[in-house]
């Protein structure tokens, strides 16, 4: 039988405050094991996690190591890497099969952020990338159907794994109702300017319940500052509590403290905060940007909210009224991520779907 190989292609850093560095890291990590997968790297950055090779180096998939110089299919990552335009030539000139998975870059919201750019990048660049495609993969439905289309290619929905969480011990923070964000400080697709306008709208409510928001993160300088001086100029120190990226054990020991996990994004492909924090049976707080307000709402794992600062302070409201909740919203939690979102189980099915289109098998 052929050997089927999968080279991934995208920038991975190493930044574990990226979602889409996190995504590509847990998808080599997973797949590995049912296939032969690298990836050619855009950063210099070297992994000892899974096969890695950087694009500086070698430039050209046929000058990559065997098996990899002549991959079955070719994994995009992300969208707008003028490396992509160089490495997509030569899928094409070799016959390589190719798919993109746009992490929430094609959805309209996405799209018109920096508009004129894009517009401009689509039409002279990237139109012949994106309608070249073997397929275009979505991370959930929602994210497909909420995004733009370039052409007539096959479209796959694949999730991203998780993994398995592990036994730690719980810390619960008694004294207070502790409501978390961790993930990446970008005011804009994140929601963060209406998340801190509906915490000073319900701060009366907040600090008479003790409710706290503690977020954990990185972003710009610009957007860093936005946070802390807002919460400074509004006098919200005490119910908002800004602190820096935390990882690992840190961040799970996190996870297992908080009585919510909330997260009002503009745009999002499957943001990968969410998931961990349901692994650990934390319900959520979700707005319909963050794609998870369907599974939210039929599975019963949280509140759904709208993308105003009126709704989400009704959502901390509602969130504290229903704490009494909370034990059978973290346990839907925990089985949905155990049905939908292990690691093994998403990459076994993946590597099957990747099968499929190189052998033609799909129309």
């Amino acid at each position: 039988m052929k050997e089927f190989v999968v080279l991934h292609v995208g920038y991975n850093s190493g930044n574990k405050s990226s979602g889409a560095e996190v995504a590509i890291t847990k998808s080599l990590s997973f797949q590995q094991q049912y296939c032969k997968c690298a990836l050619f790297n855009l950063s210099t950055k070297e992994s000892f996690e899974f096969s890695s090779y950087s694009y500086e180096n070698f430039k050209r998939i046929e000058l990559l190591p065997s098996p990899f110089n002549k991959p079955s299919i070719v994994i995009f990552h992300e969208l707008y890497r003028i490396e992509f335009l160089n490495i997509f030539r030569q899928c094409k000139k070799k016959g390589i099969p190719y798919i993109i998975i746009p992490h929430g870059g094609l959805t309209y919201k996405a799209q018109k952020q920096k508009k004129l750019k894009k517009t401009l990048a689509n039409f002279f660049l990237f139109n012949h990338f994106f309608k070249n495609a073997k397929a275009i993969q979505f991370l959930s439905l929602s994210e497909k159907n909420n995004s733009k289309s370039f052409g007539l290619q096959e479209t796959l929905i694949l999730g991203n794994g998780i993994d398995k969480p592990k036994d730690l011990e719980i810390e619960m923070n008694g004294e207070s109702f502790k409501i978390l964000f961790i993930g990446r400080y970008d005011i804009y697709f994140k929601g963060l300017d209406v998340l801190l306008d509906a915490c000073k709208v319900c701060s009366n409510f907040m600090r008479s319940n003790k409710i706290i928001l503690e977020m954990f993160g990185i972003g710009s300088n610009e957007d860093e500052s936005y946070l802390k001086n807002y919460v400074r100029i509004n006098k919200l120190n005490d119910i908002i509590k800004i602190n820096g990226p935390i990882y690992d054990e840190d961040k799970i020991k996190e996870y297992q403290k908080a009585d919510y996990f909330i997260q009002t994004s503009r745009s999002e492909g499957q943001p990968m905060g969410i998931l961990e924090a349901l692994s650990y049976g934390l319900p959520i707080i979700v707005t319909p940007g963050t794609m998870m307000a369907e599974d939210t709402n039929q599975m019963n794992l949280g509140i759904v909210c709208s993308l105003d600062q009126d709704s989400v302070s009704n959502a901390i409201k509602e969130a504290f009224d229903r704490r009494n909740d909370i034990e059978i919203m973290s346990r839907k939690a925990k089985e949905f991520i155990s049905k939908n979102f292990d690691g093994d189980s998403i990459a076994i099915k993946t590597i099957d779907q990747y099968k499929l289109l190189d052998d033609g098998g799909r129309s």
